[in-house]
């Protein structure tokens, strides 16, 4: 940050916490002087066997409450023109013929951000503020790469290796690829952040490489 002469100000917040996201926000506002971008990306994925019910409260405190916390918090302070991005997922929107996915999906399509994002949109258009949600497929991070989630995909291994779970990974998309980087995820995220998308609200993107689109649903 010092190399590029930008200044930051940094919080380690739970964001299931209201008051403490709240709170960062408020001081980041008030040392920075503005907010002209929110992008409320916080999100858990507990997969593989004995998940309980506590493993379903914390994925909706954190992928549902977490986003409106980080939201609701900014709206006091985000000026005209400002862009609010919410992070979901490709498998919220997509069905399964595996229980660990199905009951994935459950969990996702209760922290279904859309009724937030529409609604949002029409009321901040009048100030020129958007309200887009971001939907990437599988991305090359640690939250596709763990025991839980190669046990998904590969049902028929006791203990299957990344290598092996990467065989699968494509099912997921209708381009031939396992997952999508970070970086590329990134990308989108500045786009809908910048000017080139200043009329651009009330929208999903999806970063996929077809996943959406596939037209031969994944059987697990």
């Amino acid at each position: 940050m010092e190399k590029e002469a930008v200044r930051c100000h940094t919080a380690i917040v739970d964001v299931r916490e209201r008051s403490a996201v709240w709170k960062a926000i408020e001081d980041g506002v008030n040392e920075l002087g503005r907010l002209d971008i929110v992008v409320a990306n916080a999100g858990i994925c507990p997969m593989g066997k004995g998940q309980t019910i506590q493993s379903w409260s914390d994925t909706i405190d954190t992928d549902l409450v977490g986003v409106f916390n980080v939201i609701q918090a900014s709206l006091p302070h985000v000026n005209d023109g400002a862009s609010i991005i919410a992070t979901g997922s490709l498998a919220a929107q997509l069905g399964s013929a595996t229980n660990q996915v199905r009951w994935l999906r459950v969990q996702l399509r209760q922290a279904d951000r859309r009724p937030l994002r529409h609604d949002l949109s029409i009321q901040l258009a009048k100030r020129m503020i958007r309200v887009n949600a971001l939907h990437p497929t599988n991305v090359n991070t640690d939250m596709l790469h763990n025991e839980g989630l190669y046990k998904v995909f590969r049902p028929d291994l006791k203990s299957p290796t990344r290598e092996e779970a990467e065989a699968a990974f494509p099912a997921m998309q209708a381009m031939p690829i396992p997952y999508v980087e970070p970086q590329d995820v990134s990308n989108a995220v500045v786009f809908l952040a910048s000017d080139d998308s200043r009329y651009i609200t009330g929208t999903q993107l999806r970063v996929t490489a077809g996943g959406f689109v596939n037209p031969k649903p994944w059987k697990g």
